[in-house]
């Protein structure tokens, strides 16, 4: 046989790749969401009489990803974000906002493949609040940061993994430990929760000085 006989015509290596680079994203059979997410803070809030003399930890950020402004940001569809005129919490954001008790900080959409538990990504939830100049450079202030992550199995889990700073804190203070290392560092909260979760639900997530909404529904295939 020679190396002629062998060859596989272009149009059939074309479609080979295709269908390789499908199954190595794992995208060929997924189920696609869309995720909504509203962080926002308590104004009157005596902590419900909890003293907040323990350091809760900051999140693990491992596995990070973060979602796209633009479509342009990333190939394909993988976690874009949806423009604030497309986001089905708007009604409750501006209901947060009208409020004399909370305040909403954050409020972010995209859309993501379900992945199962060893391939799902944590999704970057973060908002800054102004900058400020640190030995020099301008670092930005944080506000809230941490993680969300959906897991799709037989069941639909989240874990969200949250820290809001009551004292915005520059996040260099996050990589050199003083935010838990000395007395005078700016005090904040974490909300660390895993759960099962319905699609379509707005799922609250409490916490004595501030609290997260969350919304998953299922893309159609179009």
């Amino acid at each position: 046989m020679t190396p002629r006989e062998i060859m596989i015509p272009m149009r059939l290596q074309r479609l080979l790749l295709s269908l390789l680079l499908l199954a190595f994203s794992g995208n060929a059979f997924a189920v696609w969401y869309r995720v909504e997410v509203i962080v926002f803070e308590h104004l009157y809030s005596d902590g419900d009489g909890e003293v907040w003399d323990k350091i809760p930890g900051l999140p693990v950020k491992e596995r990070l990803i973060t979602v796209s402004r633009d479509a342009a940001d990333t190939p394909g569809p993988f976690y874009q974000g949806y423009p604030e005129g497309d986001r089905r919490l708007a009604g409750i954001y501006s209901a947060l906002r009208y409020s004399k008790q909370y305040r909403p900080i954050l409020h972010m959409a995209w859309q993501q493949p379900g992945l199962g538990a060893s391939r799902a990504r944590n999704v970057q939830v973060r908002k800054e609040d102004g900058m400020i100049i640190d030995n020099g450079l301008e670092v930005p202030l944080l506000k809230v940061d941490g993680v969300v992550k959906i897991r799709s199995t037989r069941l639909l889990h989240v874990d969200v993994d949250l820290a809001y700073f009551f004292q915005p804190v520059p996040e260099t203070f996050l990589f050199t430990g003083i935010v838990e290392g000395t007395e005078e560092a700016p005090r904040y909260a974490r909300i660390t929760e895993s759960r099962k979760i319905k699609l379509n639900e707005v799922h609250y997530f409490d916490h004595p000085l501030f609290g997260v909404l969350l919304q998953v529904s299922r893309l159609s295939k179009e």
